[in-house]
This record gives C-alpha cells, sequence and structure tokens, in this order.
C-alpha cells in the first residue's frame, strides 16, 4: 500500500455490522491503516445486515453496533493524521442479485431513525426520546417501555427507555406512531404472529399428533374422526394468512412497484400458504376412505436401500413411497 501510495488516491471504509467491532478489525490494522492512509470511514447498518430472509430489522442489535463503532472510533481516530470522515449507517435489501428480499425499507424506518438519532449526537438516553417521538410522529404517551431515568451512555440497553431487550423490533413503541412506512411496520407484528399460528399449527397436526403424519397420509389411513378434529383450527389460520397478503398489498401499494409487492408475497406468504392448502386436501383424502387395510400395514419398500429388514416379499406385499398408496 505504502509502495503504490494508496493513501494519496483512495479513502478507506472499514464495514463491520456484528456487535464486536474489534473482533473483525483490531487495533493492530488500525495501526497498520494509519501509516498510510490519512483519513478513513466505517460503515455499519441499520437494516439488513443480520439474516438474508428477515423482514424487520433487529434494532438492538444494530443499536449496539453502532454505539461500539462510537467507542471504536473515539480510540482509534487521534492515530489518523485527519481522522475519521464519518460513519456510513448502510441498508440493505437484498444480499446480492441473487438472494431474496430481506427487511424492506417501510418496516426499518424506526431503526433508521434510532440510529441516526444515536450516531449524531453520540449516545442514547431517555433525553433524546423527544426528538425520536417527534421524528416518528409519536406522542410522548406512546411506547413508554421501561423508562429508567438513565442518562449514560454505553452498550447496555438493557436500562434504556427503548426496552429493546424485551422487544429487540420495538413493535409495542411504535405502532401507533405516525411515519411513512407505518402500515407496513405494524403488518410485520401481523406477520410475525400469524407465521408462529402457522408453525404451531403445522407442527401440531403433522408432528405431535398421530393422525395425520407422513405415515398416515402416505399410507392413507388414519381415523377420520381424528382429521376433523385436527383440522378444526385450519380454516381460521388459513384465512388469517391470506388476510395478511391481501393487507401487504395495500399498505406496499404507495412505495413499491408490483414486481417487489409481489415478489415479497410469494416468498413470505405464498409457501404457508400452499402448505395449508395442501393439509386440507391431505385431510380430504384421509376422510374419503371407507375401508381400511388390518395391520400389520404392508412395508415400504424404499426402506431396503437403508438396511432395513423386509418381510418375506412372497408372503407380505410391499408399497412404494407415494401419496395414497393402496
Amino acid at each position: 500500500m505504502e509502495e503504490y501510495h494508496l493513501g494519496e488516491l483512495v479513502e478507506p471504509m472499514v464495514w463491520v455490522y456484528a456487535e464486536d467491532v474489534y473482533r473483525f478489525v483490531p487495533s493492530i490494522v488500525w495501526d497498520k491503516f494509519a501509516t498510510v492512509f490519512p483519513r478513513v470511514w466505517t460503515a455499519s447498518a441499520f437494516k439488513g445486515a443480520f439474516g438474508e430472509t428477515m423482514y424487520i430489522p433487529n434494532i438492538k442489535r444494530h443499536l449496539e453496533n453502532n454505539l461500539k463503532w462510537l467507542e471504536v472510533m473515539a480510540s482509534e481516530g487521534p492515530k489518523f493524521k485527519e481522522g475519521f470522515q464519518g460513519l456510513v449507517i448502510t441498508g440493505w435489501q437484498r444480499y446480492d442479485h441473487f438472494a431474496v428480499l430481506c427487511e424492506l425499507l417501510p418496516a426499518a424506518i424506526p431503526s433508521l431513525a434510532v440510529n441516526l438519532l444515536t450516531v449524531s449526537h453520540g449516545y442514547i438516553n431517555p433525553s433524546l426520546k423527544g426528538k425520536l417521538s417527534t421524528a416518528l410522529g409519536c406522542s410522548m404517551s406512546n411506547g413508554d417501555g421501561s423508562m429508567s431515568g438513565r442518562s449514560d451512555t454505553g452498550t447496555n440497553t438493557d436500562q434504556m427507555f427503548l426496552s429493546l431487550n424485551s422487544d429487540p423490533f420495538l413493535w409495542d413503541m411504535f405502532n401507533r406512531c405516525n411515519f411513512p412506512g407505518v402500515p407496513f411496520f405494524r403488518l410485520t407484528y401481523r406477520l410475525h404472529n400469524v407465521q408462529r399460528e402457522v408453525r404451531d399449527f403445522l407442527h401440531s397436526v403433522t408432528k405431535a399428533k398421530g393422525w395425520m403424519t407422513d405415515f398416515n397420509v402416505r399410507r392413507n389411513f388414519s381415523s377420520p374422526l381424528r382429521v376433523d378434529e385436527l383440522m378444526m383450527e385450519q380454516p381460521r389460520v388459513y384465512h388469517s394468512l391470506v388476510s395478511v397478503a391481501h393487507s401487504a398489498n395495500d399498505a406496499l401499494k404507495d412505495v413499491f412497484d408490483a414486481h417487489t409487492i409481489a415478489e415479497w408475497v410469494e416468498q413470505r406468504l405464498y409457501p404457508d400458504i400452499k402448505k395449508l392448502e395442501r393439509l386440507a386436501q391431505e385431510a380430504t383424502a384421509l376422510k374419503g376412505r371407507k375401508v381400511w387395510p388390518r395391520r400389520p400395514l404392508a412395508p415400504l419398500s424404499e426402506l431396503r436401500r437403508f438396511g432395513v429388514a423386509l418381510p418375506d416379499s412372497e408372503k407380505t406385499e410391499t408399497i412404494t413411497d407415494s401419496p395414497h398408496s393402496p
């Protein structure tokens, strides 16, 4: 770097999104940069850094990253002749051209506001609550969180007025505010709850209970009465999911084009919708059977390749791995 005088040609930008900046860029690296470059930039993020498929940023982690950057810049800045030029707070919407969408901007406005406020002041404490509330169109009575009266700086967000340990996405604090994109911000909380319902429902029906497992579906072998009991909640869960899809279109149509909205719905909602529809079809097939074979049921011939000993094929019929085999 010294041989080619890079310090006269470029200004480096050091990117770290993790909370522990020194783990990725230890002090010795700053020493080497300082011998070559008179000035340097740093970069953090307010969204799109902690998971390729996340749909709302974890504000707690982003805030801790930015607070740590302030500490690092204060410690390492004197090493450079002209110090740090600034901190760039980036926001990614997909990790690369082939990746799916991650956090959309409307869902990340609170994270952007919190992190911009923190970095521009150099700290975060309850004295900034008024500015944050004004910026996001919140009344001061909204989202009181756990006001501790703490006024010092640092990375211990447990004691801060933002209540990030109990709600790292700050859904409760900002869902009644009036910032651009708030309808979609609220929708992400609905999505979070509906996805949990879908996950719990599917697990209960297909894993925890013993009448609609893969085995039952493959054999078309179950109790119609039990199937009806298991599927009682399916219409409600299904319609909740479809309702979120309709609401997503309404919440995003003023912000994004039809391609982005369609991609987001296909990615976030369509797979679970199809799972619930397929489950309903399987339930119908299971209930349609009126005659059942006696046990023991014919073994699955595919199991031979795993070294499973099967009964004598001349005496016991085997089946292949296809749904609703006779």
